[in-house]
C-alpha cells in the first residue's frame, strides 16, 4: 500500500511539471529575435564599456526599487505603461541627469522571452527588451527599455546606439562653449547651440523635418513628447519644450527663439 501511494504522488508530481512545462512553453515571447541571435547579442555586448550617447534622466524603476530607469524623455512624458483605463503610467519624479559622456558597463541584455516576462515584477515595462547598466556612483542597475525589436544582432546594436556610443563623447563636450556645455548637461537648449549639441541634450527625435515650409538650410527636430526644435545653417534657431500636462489637461507650450 505504502509503495502504491509512492508511485501515485510520483506520477501525481510528474504530471503536474508536465502541465507547468506545457504552459510555459504555450506563452508567447515578446520579441521576433530568434534565441540564436539572442545568444550572439548577450555574448557580443555584455561587459563592454560604453558612453551614453546623449544625457538621460535617472527616475525610479517604476514599483520596482531594485532598479532606476534611464530615459531621453523627462520623466512625466514617457510612455511605457498604461492602466486599465488606457492613462499614461509614469515612472515617478527625476533623480537625477547623467551627462552625455558618461561611461558605463554593459552587466546583462535581458529579451522579453515567456521566462522573463513571467519573472519580472507586474508593475515594470515588462514586455520590452531591458539592458542593465553599471553606472558611476549608484550600487543599482540602471535599465535602459527598449521599445525597439530588431531581429539581428546588428540591427540591435545600431538600435541601441541611439543611447550607447563607442565615441568618447566626453571629449566633444569639453570642447564645446561652456553655455553650451551645460545645456547639455542638464538636458537644455540654448539659442546658436549646434546641432548635434542638440542631440546630445535632447536625444534623437522622432522625426527630422527638412525644410519645413520650404526654407531652405532649416530642420525641424521633432519629439513624441510634443517638443521640437528648429536649427538654421547648422545652429539652433528656435525651440518649443512641451511642460507637463496638469491632470485631465493638455500640455502646455513654451516657445522660445533666438531672435
Amino acid at each position: 500500500m505504502r509503495d502504491m501511494r509512492r508511485s501515485i504522488l510520483s506520477f501525481g508530481t510528474s504530471l503536474l511539471a508536465g502541465s507547468l512545462l506545457t504552459l510555459c512553453v504555450a506563452c508567447p515571447a515578446h520579441t521576433r529575435m530568434p534565441a540564436r541571435q539572442q545568444m550572439l547579442t548577450r555574448r557580443g555586448l555584455e561587459g563592454q564599456s560604453r558612453q551614453l550617447a546623449s544625457s538621460l534622466y535617472v527616475t525610479p524603476f517604476f514599483r520596482d526599487a531594485r532598479y532606476r530607469l534611464l530615459t531621453e524623455l523627462p520623466p512625466e512624458h514617457v510612455d511605457l505603461m498604461r492602466d486599465p483605463k488606457g492613462r499614461r503610467i509614469t515612472p515617478g519624479r527625476a533623480i537625477r541627469i547623467l551627462p552625455a559622456g558618461t561611461r558605463v558597463r554593459i552587466r546583462r541584455i535581458e529579451f522579453p522571452t515567456s521566462s522573463a516576462v513571467t519573472a519580472r515584477s507586474l508593475f515594470t515595462p515588462r514586455y520590452f527588451t531591458w539592458v542593465y547598466l553599471e553606472v558611476p556612483q549608484d550600487d543599482r542597475l540602471h535599465i535602459l527599455v527598449m521599445r525597439d525589436d530588431p531581429t539581428t544582432r546588428a540591427a540591435f546594436e545600431r538600435a541601441l546606439g541611439r543611447w550607447l556610443t563607442r565615441e568618447d563623447r566626453a571629449k566633444a563636450l569639453a570642447e564645446l562653449p561652456e553655455e553650451v556645455r551645460r545645456a547639455v548637461e542638464t538636458k537644455q537648449i540654448v539659442a546658436g547651440m549646434p546641432r548635434e549639441a542638440v542631440l546630445w541634450s535632447w536625444g534623437w527625435p522622432l522625426t527630422i523635418q527638412t525644410q519645413p515650409e520650404g526654407r531652405i538650410g532649416v530642420e525641424r527636430f521633432l519629439y513624441e513628447d510634443g517638443r521640437w526644435v528648429e536649427v538654421e545653417d547648422g545652429h539652433v534657431r528656435a525651440w518649443n519644450e512641451a511642460e507637463a500636462p496638469p491632470e485631465g489637461g493638455e500640455a502646455r507650450d513654451r516657445t522660445s527663439t533666438s531672435e
